[in-house]
C-alpha cells in the first residue's frame, strides 16, 4: 500500500483502502502532472496522509473520492495535502469528494481533511480549487476542515454540516477566495 504516481496523464481510479495500517507513511504520493485520482474509498485506514500532491506538479485532480473514519490511533496528518512551490503554480482541483467522521481531540494539530500548503509556503501561489465537497462531523478530528496556507486558492460550493468545531480556515497566504459554501446544522463557518 505504497503508491507513487510519478508520470503524467495517469488515471488512478476505483480502489478501496479499508482498515489497513501503514503507520507513519503516506498512502498515495503524486509528483507527476495532469493526473486524475477518482472513485477512491478510504474508510478506517491508518496512515499519516492518504493523498500527498508534491510541490512542482501541476493540474492534478482528486474527484469523487470518499474519505471517512480515519482512526484516532492513526499518525497525525491531514488526509489530503497539496504541497506548493515558490516557482511552479499548481492549479490542482479537489472536487465532489466526501469527508466524514474524523474522531479525535479537535484543535489545530495538523489532522485536517484538506491542507493546501504549509505555513512556510504562505507566499507560494497554488491556485487550487476545492469545490462541491461534503464535510460531515470532521470537527472532532481537527478544528480545520480546509486549511489554506498558500496563496490564490478558491473554495466554492462546499457543504459543511454537523461540524461545530471544524471550520474553513484562511490560516496563512494571500488573495484566497471562498464563496457559495453552505454551513449547516451548527457548523463552524469561516475563520
Amino acid at each position: 500500500n505504497d503508491i507513487n504516481i510519478t508520470g503524467n496523464n495517469i488515471i488512478f481510479s476505483g480502489f478501496q483502502f479499508i482498515a489497513g495500517n501503514i503507520g507513519e507513511a503516506y498512502l498515495i504520493e503524486v509528483s507527476g502532472s495532469f493526473n486524475l485520482l477518482s472513485e477512491l474509498n478510504f474508510n478506517g485506514y491508518s496512515a499519516k496522509k492518504y493523498i500527498q500532491i508534491q510541490a512542482g506538479s501541476q493540474y492534478n485532480e482528486i474527484r469523487n473520492c470518499n474519505i471517512e473514519n480515519k482512526p484516532v490511533t492513526a499518525a497525525v496528518g491531514c488526509t489530503v495535502q497539496i504541497s506548493t512551490s515558490p516557482t511552479v503554480v499548481g492549479y490542482h482541483k479537489i472536487r465532489y469528494c466526501t469527508f466524514k467522521n474524523f474522531p479525535g481531540p479537535g484543535g489545530d494539530y495538523g489532522n485536517e481533511p484538506i491542507r493546501i500548503g504549509l505555513s512556510t509556503e504562505m507566499t507560494n501561489i497554488s491556485r487550487t480549487i476545492v469545490e462541491y465537497c461534503f464535510f460531515n462531523n470532521v470537527g472532532p478530528g481537527d478544528g480545520e476542515s480546509i486549511s489554506l496556507k498558500s496563496t490564490e486558492n478558491l473554495c466554492r460550493y462546499n457543504t459543511f454540516t454537523n461540524n461545530p468545531k471544524g471550520m474553513l480556515v484562511f490560516r496563512h497566504g494571500y488573495r484566497n477566495v471562498a464563496y457559495g459554501n453552505f454551513f449547516l446544522n451548527g457548523s463552524g463557518g469561516i475563520r
